[in-house]
């Protein structure tokens, strides 16, 4: 990259890329400009006057993106494609800024970059407070059993269960190994209920 000297051929927007390139080719140039060598130090020079402090700057003032009805003076700053612009002239309407040279760019917009990854999770929040009781909701069907007829059934499933052992009879003395067996099963029938 070399610097031209020549460049930009007058007023017109430039790319940053080439800007950039020809300060880089002006570097390249002094860099290479060898040193002299040392002068003498010079003598100390006398304070100087203050010189007369100077006028206000300019104001800008923001007036949003541009519209061709509007009338624009001088030092107003409009946004128009993207981009910002100044206004150089009082009583400025018409045309949009880029094609009117009482307009200069204030500011370009290069374009988008890459969206960035996701973001680290962040803290849970505190909790919040409790809500209130719900109202209570209506009564719902009977079921198919109430509690008076589950307490009798209890009562009748288990109320006699010590009992039914008392249905199987007695052994004598005299019954034989078929009958002990036969009455050994219907004991525990009976104590399985």
């Amino acid at each position: 990259m070399t610097f031209d000297p020549n460049w930009p051929p007058g007023p017109v927007i430039i790319a940053a890329t080439k800007m950039r390139e020809q300060f880089a080719g002006l570097k390249a140039l002094i860099d290479a400009v060898p040193a002299g060598p040392q002068g003498l130090p010079g003598r100390d020079g006398r304070d100087g006057v203050d010189g007369a402090p100077g006028g206000p700057g300019p104001n800008f003032t923001m007036r949003g993106d541009w519209q061709s009805w509007d009338v624009y003076n001088r030092g107003d700053v409009i946004a128009y494609a993207g981009n910002l612009y100044v206004s150089f002239a009082d009583s400025i309407s018409g045309p949009p800024p880029d094609g009117d040279t009482r307009w200069k760019l204030l500011t370009l917009t290069g374009p988008a970059g890459p969206a960035g990854g996701p973001g680290p999770q962040g803290d849970p929040g505190p909790a919040g407070s409790p809500g209130n009781d719900g109202a209570t909701g209506p009564q719902g069907p009977a079921g198919e059993v109430t509690a008076a007829q589950l307490a009798q059934e209890i009562s009748f499933a288990f109320g006699g269960t010590s009992a039914n052992s008392n249905t199987v009879q007695l052994l004598d003395g005299s019954a034989d190994l078929a009958t002990t067996v036969a009455k050994l099963n219907e004991l525990i029938n009976a104590l399985r209920r």
